[in-house]
């Protein structure tokens, strides 16, 4: 058992045990194997000691841990098979993402990274505009930023998924991943005409 959860009150700790407890009989109904039960359950354990931790409070109230609890998948989703491909990702390592929303009263925040993305996208379409003047050196420095555009813009991406909601700014990762095949198929129609 984890160290935080055995310093909850013993009526706020038969809460989260009730709901592991929960999960494991909804896991118990699928073809999941015991290790797996185990490091599921496990994990879901973890991710609720990491959101009671987080209570700016010397003691959780009921009330607090009723809203942790609220805020995750209730133990059914766990027997119909919705988290198997969570739990299949890759050999070895199990998700710890099984909140469906962010915690009410959670901060959420622009990625930060979404944001170079959007921007370093928006150069490169500037410097694309230029490229009749500077030609072969706007041409490369386009391409250099959209290409970091583009990385930036899936780095960020897979933030803002694993983030449980605490990130947003999927549509700028979008734009900053687009950036690049959309930088290419401009500068091959550009080569083409050139070469008429």
């Amino acid at each position: 058992m984890n160290e935080l959860l055995t310093e909850l009150a013993p009526s706020l700790q038969r809460l989260v045990d009730a709901r592991l407890d929960n999960i494991d009989r909804a896991l118990l109904s699928t073809d999941t194997s015991r290790y797996e039960r185990r490091q599921i359950v496990s994990a879901v354990e973890d991710q609720i000691q990491e959101l009671i931790s987080r209570i700016n409070r010397d003691e959780p109230t009921r009330e607090d841990v009723l809203q942790i609890l609220a805020s995750l998948d209730p133990p059914e989703a766990f027997g119909t098979g919705s988290m198997k491909p969570a739990r299949d990702q890759e050999a070895g390592h199990q998700s710890h993402r099984f909140a469906a929303s962010p915690l009410p009263g959670t901060e959420t925040k622009i990625s930060r990274l979404a944001i170079v993305a959007v921007s370093l996208a928006g150069f490169s379409i500037f410097l694309m505009s230029t490229v009749i003047v500077l030609s072969f050196i706007g041409l490369i420095l386009a391409g250099a930023a959209s290409l970091s555009a583009a990385t930036c813009g899936i780095v960020s991406l897979c933030q803002i998924i694993h983030s449980n909601g605490r990130l947003t700014g999927k549509g700028m990762s979008i734009m900053g991943i687009i950036s690049f095949p959309l930088l290419t198929l401009v500068c091959m129609a550009y080569l083409v005409l050139l070469s008429m």
